[in-house]
């Protein structure tokens, strides 16, 4: 049954995240040791290029990278399906369990494809794109209703941008006369002549 106050983004995450503890916990992987030192957030990830088509969904930052010695998770605000950002937050939570208990491991090596695998998680070789396997996705299921949709719309920062135009350079002849050629075509045929000279970049 759903909760009857609505959680804000962030009490939401933190909500998951403690239910997702109790399925970790049972596959030997609590996260009690480290709940305290996780903070979650949505929003766009360090060095993460804003509206690109290829955006990174999620990701969780080393705590000897962080200030606060925190593991920070930032869940990207282009999700709003909530399967979708539990599913994701699931995959960041292995990363900070992975580098609690495996510090010198690389960041999908083998402790984290051996943790992925024991929490029920499924992927490719190296896991990469780890995500629920069917089954956890019903654990998962369970959650939502308990506590409700993910509080978010979606952002699409693509919606607001025009369609970039070619620019138009523009020429002048000696003579006073203005034509405008693409920066291509400048680059592909040279400067067009006019008076029998070449123009130049007005």
């Amino acid at each position: 049954m759903k909760t009857e106050t609505k959680l804000n983004r962030e009490a939401w995450l933190n909500k998951a995240t403690d239910l997702i503890n109790n399925h970790y916990a049972k596959k030997g992987y609590s996260l009690d040791d480290i709940r305290s030192n996780i903070q979650m957030s949505c929003g766009y990830s360090p060095n993460s290029r804003v509206g690109s088509k290829n955006a990174t969904l999620g990701v969780h930052i080393d705590p000897r990278a962080s200030a606060t010695g925190k593991h920070e998770i930032f869940l990207n605000p282009i999700m709003s399906d909530s399967l979708k950002v539990i599913d994701v937050l699931a995959h960041e939570l292995v990363h900070a369990i992975q580098t609690h208990l495996y510090p010198k491991d690389t960041e999908h090596g083998r402790a984290f494809v051996k943790i992925c695998k024991a929490v029920d998680m499924t992927g490719s070789k190296k896991f990469a794109q780890a995500e629920a396997s069917e089954d956890f996705k019903k654990d998962l299921k369970n959650i939502i209703s308990e506590i409700g949709d993910y509080p978010h719309g979606a952002i699409n920062l693509n919606a607001k941008r025009k369609k970039q135009t070619t620019r138009m350079i523009k020429l002048e002849c000696h003579c006073g006369y203005i034509a405008r050629s693409s920066g291509g075509a400048i680059i592909t045929y040279g400067l067009p002549s006019h008076c029998g000279v070449e123009m130049q970049v007005a």
